[in-house]
């Protein structure tokens, strides 16, 4: 259980949060907590997340500026920050600091959760530099001793240019081949890779979820008003999964064909959800009807936001095979149907409750046995 407390100064350059943490076992019996105060101030430090160890120790991910202006860049143009864990438990007020680094690439996105062997691990995705496309993954585990974060059983993961080119336009393929012939490695690259979930299978294994996501701001004049208008237009297109083995090692990475746009900055009706069952993996979305069997070599075609679609599941197990099915047109749910508003109904389901009509509706999707 977290909270914050109202600030002391106005000011981030000033401020440093004070961040309530009560850690509770499954019984909802007290282990321990306190109130503590952040070693940065607000305007050097971003919090971007925690978890909880099976020891009862908080480990908290945080984005910490070189300056304590929170700029990205310095005055040469390269990264102004770097990531950081605070290591909190019941016998100190003062966190163990670990700071991440990895050697010549850049960490574009860092997620932190504890594994079955119960190590506490970052991943996320890195480039070679920090406006560079994504390569790939990568996999770390906290070596607290050292105050590092060590490649033990980690490492990294390159998605593979074959699987970035499938499911590409023409123009798209040509665009991708003009960036590998000038990369010195022949590499290149994915744009807009966020990371949406991570999951440890009961095998071992860790499989690394994300979807390439991306909204366009554009302000322009508008001649009727006199006057400057700005608009949004949100892109959520193909869907990338890693499958990294309980060995440390790359399986498998697949890409699944998607277009979605909405012409706002929400974009409440793209996106993804899953959710697993043994070792499968089971990914939810809209989808245009056209993209039923879509082979390789054509790139999916655009469903619109709020424009009907049909609901898509695709389930992948654990050798990377994968099996897509149709759920039916979204019309006859009359429903919004927000993807990404469905949370684990915690029976082999997904749950989501809508009021429509002066009626509350509920709706669940279900893996079969």
């Amino acid at each position: 259980y977290t909270y914050s407390l109202v600030p002391k100064e106005k000011k981030d350059a000033y401020n440093r949060d004070v961040i309530g943490m009560y850690v509770f076992d499954e019984n909802l019996t007290k282990q321990w907590g306190s109130e503590f105060e952040m070693p940065y101030t607000e305007a050097k430090m971003d919090n971007l997340g925690y978890t909880v160890g099976n020891n009862a120790t908080v480990y908290l991910l945080a984005k910490v500026y070189e300056t304590e202006r929170p700029r990205e860049v310095d005055m040469k143009n390269q990264p102004n920050f770097h990531f950081e864990v605070l290591v909190y438990d019941k016998t100190t007020k003062t966190p163990t600091i670990v700071k991440l680094k990895l050697d010549e690439y850049f960490p574009k996105e860092v997620y932190i959760y504890e594994d079955v062997d119960s190590s506490i691990v970052i991943a996320g995705f890195y480039s070679k530099s920090m406006y560079g496309p994504i390569e790939g993954a990568y996999q770390v585990k906290l070596e607290i001793k050292g105050g590092v974060a060590a490649k033990i059983n980690g490492d990294f993961y390159e998605i593979p240019s074959d699987i970035i080119k499938s499911y590409a336009s023409d123009r798209e393929k040509r665009r991708l081949e003009r960036r590998e012939s000038r990369d010195t490695e022949g590499d290149i690259g994915v744009d807009n890779l966020k990371i949406r979930r991570i999951y440890t299978m009961p095998n071992g294994s860790t499989k690394i979820l994300a979807e390439q996501y991306n909204v366009v701001v554009t302000t322009y004049y508008d001649f009727n008003c006199r006057c400057y208008r700005t608009r949004y237009n949100t892109y959520a297109d193909d869907i990338f999964v890693i499958s990294i083995g309980a060995d440390g090692k790359r399986e498998w990475v697949k890409k699944i064909p998607k277009a979605q746009i909405s012409g706002d900055a929400l974009g409440s009706g793209l996106s993804i959800n899953s959710m697993t069952t043994g070792d499968e993996l089971h990914i939810f979305y809209i989808d245009n009807i056209k993209n039923w069997n879509l082979p390789t070599s054509e790139a999916p075609r655009v469903h619109v936001n709020k424009r009907g679609g049909f609901l898509t599941a695709v389930t992948i197990d654990k050798n990377g095979n994968s099996q897509k099915y149709n759920l039916g047109e979204i019309a006859k749910y009359k429903t919004n149907f927000y993807i990404r508003g469905f949370v684990d109904g915690g029976n082999r389901n997904l749950i989501s409750t809508e009021r429509r009509k002066k009626k509350n509706k509920l709706f669940s999707l279900e893996t079969g046995n």
